[in-house]
């Protein structure tokens, strides 16, 4: 494999070609897309040997690209891996193959986990953009996507998107769970929109759902916002009466 790469190197070099990490990531890519992974990761072994000439992302995404077409997933995951161990960060395209391979395969798990480190690491924006692509394509999105995507609308201020998102549930055949329903009051009380809240809370039960400490915790303190402590206190006996730990917040 390596001396398979060697060669055509050597190659490249006769040819007057300059090596450095632009011509190697170009070839690395053109064989990565033929399928050609033992040469591919051959070259790439050689480039890591050679001084100045470090893999890049863009060389990342090439090999894993490949790895994902060909479904072998140890690789390419190993590869991801790898690019965290050397403290290079993966960027949005990296996480896109990766995530709609995954999507493909029926490996939910790990595409929701993906999914999640993808935002963590401030690509939000393009976390949204792939989930677009996922509904118009008709790849499957299941209830955890669309809890994490509305979990994080919340968090960073776009509340009425996500309660668009929200109410589109039931159309697309969804049924919001407790992470759905938490995510959404806690969206509606950072927003000081405890009516709203207090209404899901109303529907979260009625549906079956039950809040956990945390959900109930979030509505006391909106309700005390609001000097509504009848109510806030109604809660927190709730709390108790479900044998929930009151936090700090709660007591606060």
């Amino acid at each position: 494999m390596l001396e398979e790469a060697v060669s055509f190197f050597a190659e490249i070099k006769n040819l007057g070609i300059s090596p450095n990490v632009v011509t190697f990531g170009t070839v690395v890519d053109a064989l990565s897309k033929d399928g050609r992974m033992a040469e591919a990761l051959g070259l790439f072994e050689l480039m890591s040997q050679s001084e100045g000439l470090q893999p890049d992302t863009r060389t990342y995404n090439s090999l894993i690209y490949g790895y994902c077409h060909l479904r072998a997933w140890k690789e390419a995951l190993k590869l991801f891996d790898e690019m965290w161990g050397r403290k290079m960060s993966p960027n949005s395209a990296t996480f896109s193959i990766i995530f709609i391979a995954l999507c493909k395969e029926g490996m939910v798990n790990k595409a929701h986990y993906l999914l999640e480190v993808m935002i963590q690491n401030k690509h939000f924006n393009e976390a949204m953009t792939l989930f677009h692509e996922l509904e118009t394509n008709g790849l499957m999105v299941d209830i955890v996507i669309y809890n994490i995507i509305i979990k994080y609308m919340c968090k960073y201020g776009y509340l009425k998107a996500a309660k668009k998102l929200f109410s589109s549930l039931s159309v697309k055949g969804l049924q919001p769970n407790s992470k759905t329903y938490s995510s959404m009051i806690n969206g509606f009380v950072k927003k000081g929109l405890v009516n709203e809240a207090e209404s899901l809370l109303i529907e979260m039960e009625n549906n079956g759902s039950t809040p956990n400490e945390i959900t109930l915790s979030v509505m006391i303190q909106g309700f005390l916002h609001k000097n509504d402590v009848h109510k806030a206190l109604r809660l927190f006996n709730l709390i108790i009466e479900r044998n929930f730990s009151p936090n700090a917040m709660t007591i606060s």
